[in-house]
């Protein structure tokens, strides 16, 4: 028993000597520079390009005092104590210089750093730089907003007319109708009887404009003028003008055939630029202008009673779904010739039976695609406004994957339209600034004004309470929102997307240092589950091999 006793002691005094002797010898020590991974420091020597090096080594024991001493030519630069094994240094300063590492003991190391100083810490120095002015100048711009709209509520409140404000929309549609000989029809016309009947007309039109999310402007006389993609933006409004222009014939055809006969109409419509603004001081009156507005008047004029003349531009945003005949080019006032086209009916595939102009569920569904997509670019707007540029490609390369996932699983149309809001809000929810979340209320309302069924928004609000806390999905479509926002820890550019999110989160205000936000990505990267079979076949890396490329970003951040 004795022996085994002292054959015991022998070895711990063995391991005692080892490890002394290890640390004595400065044999573990180790640099991270900019250029990646932990380093073992060979010869006692750190030639680097990098203009700060953190130092680590392994302590004999922990929470161990070390003393490190900088000097140059036998000068003492700077020193200090620590009992946290790492040291960040900088090694344009420490260039040629000598570092002594020495713990309470004596134990003591010896390293000294060469420094090539280099264009891309130049380069570095200059992005962190405008980067800083960036934040700061976005911090301005948004308190500007904060103010300006703290005044306008000022102004409302007090009855204070707000300034005007002229906004351009690069794509806008005008249609302008007309009656027929109207002139000679009021000349023979009882004026009750006239009003009465035009203003039957005019009712029908704005049902029509509302219906289909298009804005009245104004009308004159008998001359009725209406515009989409004004304004919000709009898409799917070449689409939605047309399908007004052509409800606008058939009420007037019908009409017709029963009391009317003698009061047809031309309807003329364009696509283009317009420049829209709210304007008078009592009586505020939204109104557009532009050659754009010009052009649509004269595919007014130079259209045929009962028919829906429309320019080439347009043509060309509805030739899909509408069947159209080609007029050739026409000669218009002060633009030379133009292509115009009658615009017929919807076809047969988008229509309801027996309608040239109501659109059935395929059609409704590919409008409110369209809609939605412009809620998310509206949304992308909002940080490219701001120069938050980190967070469109953040944002666009998760839609990205959204897209596809939904593709490889046979999404409709109405679910990939769902998987994207859905992606949006947990997008927000986790890496955007405070004020970039997205009002559940204000989505609801354009969600509303799109059309979409109620019983889509209430499914929404209860997959987004879902998706938000991350509870377990109950539903394909929030296992492809799971699977959009974690497909990153999956792929080869991890350390590029992660660097991105890092900076997101951290503006964001969720956490309080890097240490909290990368405890949260180690977390994430256990726990992390895929649903799907198109994810999972997206996958390139095994995300726990990501944690290294984590911890050597964490290094360097």
């Amino acid at each position: 028993m004795d022996l085994v006793v002292k054959r015991l002691i022998c070895r711990i005094l063995s391991l005692f000597l080892a490890l002394n002797s290890i640390c004595a010898n400065c044999q573990e020590i180790y640099y991270a520079d900019g250029n990646g991974a932990l380093s073992e420091v060979t010869d006692g020597i750190i030639d680097t390009d990098s203009k700060f090096v953190t130092l680590s080594w392994i302590p004999f024991r922990p929470n161990e005092p070390y003393t490190i001493e900088i000097s140059k030519d036998d000068v003492l630069i700077s020193s200090e104590t620590t009992r946290i094994p790492s040291y960040v240094i900088n090694s344009e300063e420490a260039d040629g210089a000598v570092i002594h590492l020495t713990n309470e003991r004596g134990d003591e190391a010896k390293i000294s750093i060469t420094y090539h100083k280099s264009y891309a810490n130049v380069i570095i120095g200059i992005a962190i730089a405008a980067f800083l002015i960036g934040v700061l100048y976005s911090t301005l711009r948004y308190r500007k907003k904060v103010r300006r709209a703290v005044e306008e509520r000022i102004r409302a409140e007090e009855g204070v007319t707000a300034p005007r404000k002229s906004k351009k929309y690069d794509c806008a549609t005008v249609l302008f109708s007309d009656i027929q000989g109207f002139t000679k029809i009021a000349e023979h016309m009882n004026p009750e009887q006239l009003v009465d009947q035009l203003d039957r007309y005019f009712i029908y039109f704005d049902e029509l404009v509302e219906k289909y999310n298009v804005e009245k402007i104004k009308t004159i006389g008998d001359a009725y003028m209406c515009a989409g993609g004004v304004p919000n933006m709009d898409s799917a409004n070449p689409i939605e003008v047309a399908l007004v222009g052509l409800g606008m014939i058939e009420y007037v055809r019908d009409r017709r055939e029963t009391t009317d006969g003698f009061w047809n109409i031309r309807v003329g419509i364009h696509t283009g630029p317009v420049v829209s603004a709210a304007i008078g001081n009592k009586k505020k009156i939204f109104d557009i202008w532009g050659d754009s507005v010009n052009t649509a008047s004269r595919m007014e004029s130079s259209g045929v009673p009962g028919e829906v003349n429309v320019s080439g531009d347009t043509y060309s945003k509805i030739s899909n779904y509408f069947e159209c005949e080609y007029r050739g080019k026409m000669p218009v006032k002060y633009k030379g010739e133009i292509d115009m086209y009658f615009v017929k009916r919807l076809k047969a595939e988008y229509a309801e039976p027996g309608s040239i102009y109501k659109p059935n569920q395929l059609m409704k569904t590919k409008m409110q695609t369209m809609k939605v997509n412009d809620i998310l670019a509206e949304f992308v707007e909002r940080f490219r406004e701001d120069d938050f540029l980190l967070y469109v490609e953040r944002f666009e390369n998760m839609l990205i994957d959204c897209e596809i996932i939904c593709r490889h699983e046979y999404f409709s149309e109405t679910d990939t339209m769902l998987a994207k809001i859905l992606s949006m809000l947990a997008f927000a929810h986790r890496d955007c600034p405070k004020m970039y979340k997205v009002d559940m209320v204000e989505l609801s309302r354009h969600l509303r004004r799109i059309h979409v069924d109620d019983s889509f928004v209430d499914n929404l609000n209860k997959m987004v309470n879902r998706v938000l806390q991350k509870k377990q999905p109950e539903s394909h479509i929030e296992e492809v929102v799971n699977d959009t926002y974690n497909i990153m820890y999956y792929k080869r550019d991890f350390a590029i997307q992660i660097k991105s999110q890092y900076t997101c989160s951290m503006e964001s205000g969720k956490f309080s240092n890097k240490k909290e936000w990368y405890k949260s990505q180690v977390h994430a990267i256990e726990n992390i589950v895929l649903y799907t079979n198109s994810a999972r076949e997206m996958a390139e890396v095994e995300p726990k091999k990501q944690i290294e490329v984590l911890n050597q970003i964490f290094q360097l951040i």
